[in-house]
């Protein structure tokens, strides 16, 4: 399972799609398989087990910031992930958690020196991304057994080749800006529990990662 794959296991395998390094399967959005589900990810192609899909994308909320959280975006929000440190990650597309991730998304870009490097990019280019796809993955439906896990990663500046201030990892920001010697990025991956072939991605968000 998921649970065998090491943090440089991870760390290597998002280097390799930063990388843009040939691979055998796309991730796409599109009408899920299960009735009234709405839209889901659906993998083409073909990958092993322990493959690393995609990232959860969102604004990542620290334990002190939980009163905030549940004052601005909690109220009936279906998109949010908990980590079981107490890190939430809120996935929401719309509405207030929007606004609250491209708050946070320009910030990061203007610390880290990076917003003339992507004149006329918006909120909405970085989120539909193949690898910001892990929010729209659907809970399996009665008798379905999932096929991806989500696995936490925290990443600290410098670390994998800058690989924090990569546009694969653009799609997850903090709530708070870092603070000195903490993680820059407190995210969640999604990992395949066995090899997949052409099937729609199914993650149970009963467990905590």
């Amino acid at each position: 399972m998921a649970s065998e794959l090491s943090r440089e296991d991870i760390l290597q395998q998002l280097c390799q799609l930063r990388d843009g390094e040939a691979k055998t399967w796309n991730l796409q959005r599109a009408p899920s398989t299960i009735p009234g589900a709405g839209d889901g990810v659906l993998l083409k192609g073909s990958c092993d087990s322990h493959t690393v899909l995609a990232v959860y994308p969102g604004v990542t909320f620290q334990q002190d910031d939980l009163p905030v959280m549940h004052q601005l975006v909690l109220n009936g929000n279906s998109y949010v992930l908990a980590r079981r440190d107490g890190v939430i990650i809120d996935g929401r597309p719309h509405g207030l958690s929007l606004q609250l991730f491209e708050t946070a998304f320009r910030r990061d870009l203007a610390r880290t020196h990076r917003a003339n490097a992507y004149p006329g990019l918006t909120v909405e280019d970085v989120l539909s991304r193949e690898q910001a796809l892990g929010n729209m993955v659907n809970h399996p439906p009665a008798g379905a057994a999932p096929n991806v896990v989500v696995v936490p990663l925290d990443l600290w500046e410098g670390e994998a080749g800058e690989l924090s201030e990569s546009e694969i990892l653009d799609c997850s920001v903090s709530f708070q800006p870092p603070t000195a010697g903490a993680p820059c990025k407190q995210t969640a991956v999604l990992v395949s529990r066995t090899a997949l072939c052409d099937e729609e991605l199914l993650l149970d968000y009963k467990l905590r990662p």
